[in-house]
């Protein structure tokens, strides 16, 4: 990847960092990318595009993000070609961390889950809690549509 530093005025310091787009990447396959970083351009054809006018992001655009400088190598894993994993990533799991007292609803609304009608209202702590048939320990895993919540704290005996 290409880095640059960049020291915005009024702004934090961010690293400008650009990544081929590959068809076996996570950003690709599940379009995925943390909430810290921001896509500002894409090249396409030697062509400068925004993230909107280039939609769809294609294998071969290459995507430029700023994120914080303490955090854009970790951006790497989103653009490397990975094979599909039957299994969460463990480096992804800090990256999309949510409240325990979020409800099922929620997480469906801005993830893109599917939540049957009588587990909307359910917090992701109550899903463990009816879920798992022991109490839930930090790495307990529960399926949810399309993806794993994964336990990462537990306080008072429950998901946090």
């Amino acid at each position: 990847p290409r880095r640059v530093e960049l020291d915005l005025p009024g702004q934090l310091e961010q690293q400008l960092v650009g990544y081929p787009v590959r068809p076996k990447s996570l950003y690709f396959r599940r379009g995925l990318i943390p909430s810290w970083s921001k896509p500002t351009l894409v090249i396409r054809n030697e062509n400068i595009l925004t993230p909107t006018e280039a939609e769809p992001i294609a294998p071969g655009d290459y995507i430029y993000l700023l994120a914080p400088p303490e955090k854009a190598e970790s951006l790497d894993r989103f653009f490397v070609d990975m094979q599909p994993s039957s299994a969460p990533d463990p480096h992804l799991l800090g990256d999309f961390m949510v409240s325990g007292e979020h409800t099922l609803a929620e997480l469906a609304e801005i993830y893109g889950v599917k939540v049957s009608d009588d587990e909307t209202k359910l917090t992701l702590a109550d899903y463990f809690d009816v879920h798992l048939d022991r109490a839930p320990k930090e790495g307990a895993e529960l399926a949810l549509d399309e993806i794993v919540l994964v336990a990462r704290s537990i306080s008072g005996g429950r998901v946090s």
